[in-house]
């Protein structure tokens, strides 16, 4: 995350650590420079808070300490940016992360921080998701449970929410409206009518019962 990795001169636990500077840096990080060469980026207003400033001298787990926790901050603050615009599962923001170059075990921390704060949610993230697909594109059953799956969300708890999500949705006018969008494109035969609503999951006596009214 910093210039380099810490190196084998600070690695011993009886080395002190002398902060050489505080570089103001991009993305509302500054950069915390080391007497051993190395470095690593602090939230902006961190160094200040936590006594990083020229001359100040650590020993190496405690520099070791609040680099971790620094890396803890900046992670958590990108999952609440990231969340910000959207819900994500769990697994959307570790990719996400992961992304960003943030160690694992740091966005392991930050991912029980944030369902402890209720900030993330497995269930609110499949409710929205799920009403969003029913809105937007008319998908039903099982669609909706792999959708979810792929996501990241457990197999158990995704087709628990579908469940829960279509109880008071009715399939037979949810399949209607798909059937309507599809037909609105010139020259669909009836063959691809079918075929393109048993994509969307509706069940197919369902499906073959309004086929029969199609012309």
């Amino acid at each position: 995350m910093g210039r380099e990795e810490l190196g084998e001169s600070s690695s011993s636990q009886n080395v002190n650590i002398t902060v050489t500077g505080i570089e103001r840096g991009a993305g509302g990080k500054d950069e915390c420079l080391l007497s051993d060469g190395s470095s690593f980026f602090v939230p902006r207003g961190f160094a200040a808070k936590h006594g990083l400033f020229p001359g100040q001298i650590f020993s190496f787990p405690r520099i070791e300490e609040i680099q971790r926790y620094a890396l803890f901050v900046l992670a958590k603050k990108k999952a609440l940016d990231l969340l910000s615009y959207r819900e994500h599962s769990r697994m959307q923001l570790r990719r996400k992360l992961l992304v960003k170059e943030f160690p694992e075990d740091i966005i392991r921390k930050v991912l029980d921080s944030l369902e402890d704060e209720g900030s993330l949610d497995e269930e609110r993230f499949c409710r929205i998701w799920i009403r969003t697909r029913l809105k937007r594109h008319s998908e039903w059953g099982r669609v909706l449970v792999t959708g979810l799956t792929k996501a990241g969300v457990g197999m158990r708890l995704a087709e628990k929410m579908v469940q829960e999500e279509l109880a008071d949705e009715d399939e037979y006018s949810l399949m209607c409206r798909a059937a309507a969008k599809i037909q609105r494109h010139s020259g669909i035969t009836k063959e691809k009518i079918i075929k393109k609503l048993l994509s969307k999951g509706f069940s197919y006596n369902l499906v073959l019962n309004y086929s029969n009214n199609i012309d």
